[in-house]
């Protein structure tokens, strides 16, 4: 109940931004037998969910991770974080390394300097691109600064959410015992 009440709200968020409200529905349940360590059996039941979202885009463009550029002496370790709607194959291990160890360079204006973060954007058509804070405005149209920043906040809420509830792979679960093995075993002592 909590997760929906979570959902909800974060449903709420979106219609408040103008976002397209995620999507949130049970696929079915799944019943996982146990045995605990003094011989009980018991039934873990999930109920299965899938969470359908749209990246937020602003003129075709949609933010793939922000890269925190972080100075040492033999180059750069950076702190990369991804947006939920760019995990998994969209940022291969590999561009996430090259990320992790890129200079602080955009790529719109062709500019090498010091800067604190850069962000991995990423048009419709999957060009992709690192570009500087000043430089990020040409991409996003008439976007002002206060909806980029809440549209970020509601991602990483969605992530999130996602972390917490679905972090098992199932969603939410309930544990049950059978009450005759645990009857049995009072019943023998």
């Amino acid at each position: 109940r909590d997760m929906l009440k979570r959902f909800e709200k974060l449903c709420r968020k979106a219609k408040r931004l103008g976002l397209d409200e995620p999507v949130l529905a049970k696929v079915g349940d799944l019943s996982e037998k146990f045995r605990t360590d003094v011989g009980i059996d018991g039934w873990k039941r999930y109920a299965l969910y899938t969470v359908e979202a749209t990246p937020v885009h602003f003129d075709g463009w949609s933010f793939v991770a922000t890269i925190n550029h972080v100075a040492t002496e033999d180059g750069y370790r950076n702190v990369v974080r991804t947006s939920p709607f760019h995990e998994g194959e969209a940022v291969s291990p590999e561009t996430r390394l090259s990320h992790r160890s890129s200079r602080p360079l955009c790529q719109h204006c062709n500019t090498a300097r010091k800067r604190n973060d850069t962000f991995v954007i990423q048009h419709d058509d999957g060009k992709r691109m690192q570009v500087g804070r000043n430089c990020i405005k040409d991409y996003l149209g008439d976007a002002t600064g206060a909806e980029v920043l809440s549209a970020a906040s509601f991602e990483r809420e969605l992530q999130a959410f996602l972390d917490d509830d679905f972090s098992d792979g199932f969603g939410r679960g309930r544990t049950s015992y059978d009450v005759s093995g645990g009857l049995a075993m009072t019943v023998a002592a």
